[in-house]
């Protein structure tokens, strides 16, 4: 799947840069606009220092020999300029960096929820650690762009247009000699940074990878330690960290050659007023007190080509990561579904399914091929079929987690396709053949879609029941409160499956599809929560999907479909399928003779 949107990826800098401001920096445009004005008011303050240098300086040197001067006002007035300077300094970058956090949080927020709105193929060939580093490092680094890096182009700006008309006023000739050497050095500096902004993106793809060998790591911990592949694994991450190694190395040898050059500059530059000053106050063509004031003016843009480096460096970094960002969340699709209000769900057929000439592809592979029918709202539909025959393909398209190549599902009368996912979601309980399980107390896993606060445990408790799962006879010392660790490694694949089902039978929504949820428990067990579930639908009306491999799951069915290479084989009630001798039946009587044999061996 391709990792880039045109429309966003390839724009020109500014233009991108516009586009997320529209987006993300419109609520806060009063607070940039007030962090300019402060901006401005604090340079404005700054190059007055100088000039109240100046007349001290001017006293001093016009006075008469052994004749005593006072030079109290213009340091007076330093002073209360210097205090000024401070405070709307401040102010200015509290203006500045507070809507860069604002924005930070509100694009962490956007990236998030995007994250979870996406379907199952928007996964496919994407790296997990790569995400949540455009989630976090990318996020900071556009944090820094629309903050620090603002500030420092606003204020180089303004400061340099600024200072270099009072340089000018005093001498153009001075000034053009003076700022060479600082040009130069600006040459030299944005050479660099283009090199940098390179290494950046390098290094942003590295730390993916890294994170990403973190999490298979610690997720397949087991399988590591089974295999005796300790070494192994540590090696490719060893080997990735040395590449990350190498390139921050180079980053940070690059930044080290900045700062001397720009020193450099700075002092050829001062170096230049210093000779050619002391000429031009010894002809007395310029006042020494001006002198004085050119070398503070010239300090200033000393000061400013340091700034300038680390701003085109935030620059950069930020352009990198917001591409990178805008590669996987385009900036010109709204993250609310563009059909929200379009063809409502017909809240008069809540549980109301319908598939005409449903068709899935993969590759050139054909999944799904020409599947319809119809189930009415309280209706128990079973589906039996071969592996890889599309269960549960077809279970993730009635859930929206995956989108037909072809053909329209229809979900309480409206289409899937063109409804709000939230409004299906809401409606639509999907319980996968592998359970996930989050790093939580038994009682919030299964209460999952209720706040902490709000859990009813009575209700907990029966629908762990309905699922076959006893809190006392399962060994948890602390019941419901029992922490089940991450992905609830310290319980069993039964288990995992049965506190799965219990979280859809505690909000169970109008339709309830269970993928295979009982394979990892035996026949009685499967058979006792099957009664369960029965007498929990005559009290709770709801749809429910089944799709097993077992034929016993299937025997309270209203209708059965049979999938074979994709494609509906058979459809109709049991009884009418164990008539036929078709896959339904053979498949019946096969695992009916092997359940048998078991349990002749266990009762021998």
């Amino acid at each position: 799947m391709p990792d880039t949107h045109p429309s966003d990826v390839s724009v020109h800098p500014a233009r991108l840069i516009w586009t997320f401001l529209r987006r993300y920096g419109k609520p806060y445009r009063l607070y940039y606009a007030l962090g300019f004005v402060a901006l401005f008011a604090t340079n404005a303050i700054a190059i007055l220092i100088p000039r109240q240098f100046e007349a001290a300086v001017d006293i001093l040197h016009g006075a008469a020999p052994g004749v005593t001067v006072s030079v109290t006002e213009p340091v007076l007035n330093i002073l209360v300029l210097a205090l000024a300077l401070v405070v709307i300094r401040t102010l200015s970058r509290v203006l500045f960096f507070n809507p860069g956090r604002a924005i930070e949080r509100d694009l962490r927020n956007d990236i998030f929820r995007w994250y979870l709105g996406q379907k199952m193929e928007w996964y496919q060939g994407r790296n997990t650690g790569d995400l949540i580093t455009r989630a976090t490092h990318d996020v900071l680094a556009v944090r820094a762009l629309v903050g620090y890096a603002f500030l420092q182009a606003a204020n180089m700006v303004i400061l340099l247009s600024l200072v270099l008309s009072q340089m000018v006023s005093i001498s153009p000739v001075v000034t053009a000699y003076a700022v060479l050497p600082l040009a130069i050095g600006m040459i030299v500096l944005r050479l660099a940074i283009s090199r940098l902004l390179v290494l950046s993106r390098e290094a942003l793809t590295q730390l993916g990878l890294m994170e990403q060998q973190v999490l298979e790591g610690l997720k397949g911990v087991r399988i590591v330690r089974d295999f005796g592949a300790s070494s192994l694994v540590h090696d490719r991450f060893e080997t990735i960290n040395n590449e990350l190694l190498t390139i921050r190395l180079k980053i940070t040898r690059i930044a080290a050659f900045l700062l001397p050059i720009i020193r450099v500059a700075g002092h050829i530059a001062i170096g230049i007023l210093l000779c050619w000053g002391a000429f031009l106050v010894r002809s007395e063509e310029l006042p020494a007190g001006e002198i004085a004031a050119y070398i503070a003016y010239l300090s200033m843009l000393i000061g400013v080509l340091f700034s300038a480096g680390w701003m085109l460096n935030a620059l950069q970094r930020g352009l990198v990561s917001l591409r990178r960002i805008v590669a996987v969340m385009p900036l010109d699709v709204p993250l609310e579904h563009p059909n929200q209000a379009s063809d409502p769900v017909d809240e008069e057929l809540p549980g109301s399914v319908r598939i005409d000439g449903l068709c899935l592809q993969r590759d050139e592979h054909s999944i799904l091929k020409d599947i319809s029918f119809h189930l009415k709202e309280g209706q128990h539909l079973g589906i039996l079929g071969t592996v890889g025959s599309g269960k549960t393909s077809l279970a993730n398209i009635l859930s929206g987690l995956l989108a037909p190549t072809s053909g329209t599902v229809e979900i309480g009368g409206g289409r899937l396709d063109s409804a709000h996912p939230e409004r299906i979601w809401k409606r639509v309980r999907l319980v996968p053949d592998v359970p996930f399980l989050f790093t939580r107390t038994l009682a919030e896993n299964v209460g999952f879609s209720s706040p902490p606060e709000d859990l009813d445990r009575e209700k907990i408790r029966r629908s762990l029941y309905i699922a076959g799962f006893d809190v006392n006879a399962e060994g948890l010392s602390e019941g419901l409160d029992t922490l089940v660790g991450e992905k609830g490694i310290a319980l069993s694949g039964g288990q995992k499956q049965r506190i799965t089902l219990a979280r859809a039978l505690y909000d169970p929504g109008e339709i309830l599809i269970l993928d295979d949820v009982l394979s990892a428990v035996d026949h009685r067990a499967e058979q006792n929560i099957l009664t369960r579930l029965h007498e929990w639908r005559s009290s709770t009306p709801c749809t429910l999907i089944n799709i097993s491999n077992r034929v016993s799951a299937l025997q309270d069915a209203d209708h059965v479909l049979v999938l074979h290479q994709g494609r509906i084989e058979e459809s109709g009630t049991p009884a009418e399928l164990l008539k036929n001798d078709g896959l339904y039946a053979r498949t019946y009587r096969l695992q009916a003779a092997l359940q048998k044999s078991q349990d002749e061996e266990g009762t021998s």
